[in-house]
């Protein structure tokens, strides 16, 4: 699919067969061609066989006009603004929902604080973390320039991300995700953009098949890009598309929401005698299913155990001759990444048969794209209702099956019943099979997301990404505690540019929301290059693309003397380029066209007129354009349908986000007995000796002087003010589920500008005084406490005096 694009794209980043741990520094762009050709072969625009190049050509000149090229024009335009919507949208959706999953945790994490909160706290030790510390009041005001060189780097050099994306912790894995495929790499309508993410991706795979032990082992773990294939799938087309494969075999299963397929006899069992059966997780239902056969099982259970077998493999048949039907439809990036597994896979796993290398295209494709949209169709938008417990187990047991047949793997089952389900699958892994060849035949990333030669005099847009503090502060943190793994060799430009970065300071929970548009930068030696080339390559393409208006304006004009011209002489359809332009100023002479001829003259004096394949450009061009006009009204329907559908599923979470925080604020509130109004005075002294304060970076001479006054404004909201002899001094403001979610993440510390803070310690101290108003408790605890680091600090001495 064509995008509107920059003249010069940069370099096409074809690292196949890298090593993501042995990659080299990147080199400098290479010059870009001066004849730069579309997405689709020169075959494609070659007119048929029985009508001559030039003949075709003119009926091609005719039936253009100024109007179309400015509908042309307009529809780019309009489509871009579409797509820059839809990426937005897309971005907001995906925070949108790693807040409420957040907002989950935070409720367990209040109401399990409620219950465990008279339990003995474990001793302190880990890493520092700040959590309110004011910033400046523009973070990036000093350090913009520095971060639109890095974010260039990272995004025209995949290599880089390659070598980083191991090094991500799990509690960052969002933001990292949310950085790469939704900020650096956001605008997956923009050919440049999708072919450096795919890039990247193709780095990755390379790495994660060479660290495998087995087949089995491809992809299982739950690693930061594991969940960007998984986010990368359910980005743009992909949600429209899953609604186009799986909602009408969907919609037939919630047409039918009293109607079991259950195939566990002991629930089986319960259902005919009218009892429904306990609610057991998922790991439960797999242990069930995965048992021998339960004793004492009656005729009329086995008789319903057939009857929803038989229903159930009908029901799995209508899903998958949905999903077989339209392998086509599936978006081209992820057909092009299952092309990449089955290639590297065969390299890999030489012994490997098709069925084998399926299983591994399956557990990408189908894994994490088909299966979350057949298990929970209301979570990724498909259906509008949700599913009740049936028809949910339902949808769970076609995905089950459906999961077997792309594995390859059966049902582990000792009853006779079950041969049924096996049999089924066997006769559909080889249809599954000939599914995976169809969706890894496509075209190379290169071919499919080159450059359009014909786009590049419409659009000169500066690079730009829409980026969090929070994103910048992650990945200026990785790369900087991993640069050598990142950057090995010492003249690499990452390593400059990073050092080039001034202290971004301590960031509160707010200012890391705060988002910033920042252009991508290349450095100077590497900008000079481009710009250099882009002037001799831009001069080439103008004066190539107004000789085409100016030749394109005349031949219209001149069409009904080429007819005459062939009348006269029938081989003037074979004529080269000047021997066409010179029998046609010779009509125009002969019939007193004086306009005419001084266009001709034009024409055959342009530079441009000797080149040999201009009639072929021409050609190509005006057949383009006419396509171009109807693909981007299709293109711009599909648009309009996905940010309808993006905008529709943006308004279900945010109704879900308004109703989680009317319940958080809720589970904030104190329980019966405690006092959130009062206000609590400590000295320095105090704090250190009941062990809040860890490590103080206040002068020994000054902290007589220093309290602390702990108030609680609203529900789960403290502030901590901090004065010297009563006069005025710093604030801290603590959200107290952000601080559990810390808590619950193993981070021991928090950092208040210089007071080394124990959390577990502080949180102890917030829920006595304001929430379980366990004063009497709290006393007994840091007295017992305080006895403890008293004998620690007497066996450290006694020890020291022992040496």
């Amino acid at each position: 699919m064509s995008s509107v694009m920059s003249a010069v794209d940069s370099q096409d980043s074809e690292e196949e067969g890298l090593d993501v741990s042995n990659l080299q520094p990147p080199p400098p762009p290479p010059t870009p061609p001066t004849r730069l050709r579309g997405a689709q072969s020169p075959s494609q625009f070659s007119p048929s066989a029985s009508i001559p190049l030039l003949d075709d050509l003119m009926r091609l000149v005719q039936s253009t006009s100024d109007e179309s090229i400015a509908k042309l024009v307009e529809y780019h335009v309009q489509e871009y603004e579409l797509r820059k919507e839809l990426v937005h949208n897309l971005r907001e959706n995906f925070i949108l929902e790693n807040e409420l999953n957040r907002m989950d945790e935070k409720i367990k994490l209040l109401i399990k604080n409620r219950i465990t909160v008279q339990q003995v706290i474990s001793e302190s030790s880990g890493v520092l973390v700040d959590v309110s510390s004011p910033a400046s009041q523009n973070p990036l005001k000093q350090a913009r320039e520095s971060f639109e060189h890095i974010f260039y780097l990272l995004q025209t050099h995949p290599e880089y991300l390659a070598r980083l994306t191991p090094l991500v912790r799990h509690a960052d894995n969002q933001t990292f995700i949310q950085f790469v495929v939704f900020t650096l790499f956001g605008d997956q309508f923009e050919t440049r953009e999708e072919r450096l993410l795919l890039s990247y991706i193709r780095m990755m795979l390379k790495a994660e098949l060479a660290a495998c032990r087995d087949m089995g082992s491809f992809m299982r773990a739950n690693t930061a890009f594991t969940h960007i294939l998984s986010a990368y799938a359910r980005r743009g087309a992909g949600p429209d598309v899953l609604k186009q494969i799986l909602l009408a075999p969907i919609e037939r299963v919630f047409a039918a929401p009293t109607v079991s397929l259950e195939i566990d006899v002991d629930k089986i069992k319960a259902l005919l005698a009218g009892q429904l059966p306990s609610t057991v997780n998922e790991g439960e239902e797999d242990k069930a299913e995965e048992s021998g056969p339960s004793s004492g099982v009656d005729e009329s259970t086995m008789n319903q155990l057939r009857i929803n077998i038989a229903a159930l493999l009908a029901t799995c048949q209508d899903f998958l001759d949905s999903i077989i039907a339209t392998a086509n439809e599936v978006p081209y990036g992820l057909r092009w990444i299952c092309k990449q597994i089955a290639e590297m896979a065969r390299e890999q796993f030489v012994d490997a048969d098709t069925t084998k290398i399926g299983s591994l295209i399956g557990g990408f494709l189908y894994l994490r794209f088909l299966n979350p949209a057949i298990v929970a169709p209301d979570g990724l938008n498909i259906v509008k209702a949700k599913p009740n417990k049936t028809v949910r187990r339902n949808l769970i047991l076609v995905a089950k099956i459906i999961q077997n047949i792309s594995n390859a793997s059966y049902f582990k089952k000792d009853r006779p019943e079950y041969e049924a389900i096996n049999q089924f699958i066997a006769s559909n892994i080889s249809l599954m099979s000939s599914y995976f060849e169809t969706i890894c035949d496509v075209e190379d990333v290169e071919s499919i997301l080159a450059v359009d030669k014909y786009l590049v005099h419409v659009q000169q847009r500066d690079m730009t990404i829409h980026i969090s503090l929070k994103e910048i502060k992650l990945i200026y943190s990785l790369l900087d505690s991993h640069i050598n793994t990142i950057a090995p060799e010492p003249s690499d430009p990452l390593r400059a540019v990073l050092k080039s970065v001034p202290e971004l300071g301590l960031l509160t929970a707010v200012q890391e929301r705060e988002c910033y548009d920042l252009k991508l930068v290349p450095l100077a030696k590497e900008k000079e290059l481009i710009e250099t080339d882009m002037t001799v390559d831009r001069a080439v393409q103008l004066k190539v693309y107004e000789f085409g208006q100016l030749l394109v304006a005349t031949l219209r004009d001149a069409a009904p003397l080429y007819t005459t011209l062939k009348q006269r002489n029938p081989t003037a359809v074979h004529f080269s380029l000047a021997e066409l332009l010179c029998e046609l100023r010779s009509e125009a002479e002969r019939v007193g066209r004086m306009d005419l001829q001084a266009k001709l003259d034009r024409c055959m004096d342009h530079s441009c007129c000797g080149g040999s394949d201009m009639l072929q450009d021409i050609h190509e061009h005006l057949t383009w354009q006419m396509r171009q006009i109807v693909q981007l009204e299709k293109k711009m329907e599909r648009l309009k349908n996905a940010l309808s559908s993006v905008e529709s599923h943006h308004m279900f979470l945010e109704d879900k986000l308004r109703y989680y925080k009317e319940f958080l604020d809720q589970a904030r509130r104190p329980v019966k007995g405690a006092d959130s109004k009062n206000t609590f005075q400590y000295s320095h002294a105090q704090l250190e000796s009941l062990g809040v304060i860890q490590k103080s970076a206040v002068e020994s001479r000054y902290r007589k002087g220093v309290q602390f006054e702990f108030s609680s404004p609203t529900a789960g909201v403290f502030t901590i003010k901090a004065s010297f002899k009563g006069l005025g001094g710093t604030k801290f403001t603590l959200l107290f589920d952000d601080l559990l979610e810390k808590q619950s993440n193993n981070e021991k510390t928090i950092d208040l500008e210089g007071l080394l803070i124990d959390l577990n310690v502080l949180i102890h101290l917030l829920n006595t005084k304001f929430i379980m108003n366990l004063d009497g408790e709290v006393k007994s605890f840091f007295a017992k406490r305080r006895a403890t680091t008293m004998s620690i600090k007497k066996l450290k001495k006694k020890d020291k005096l022992d040496k």
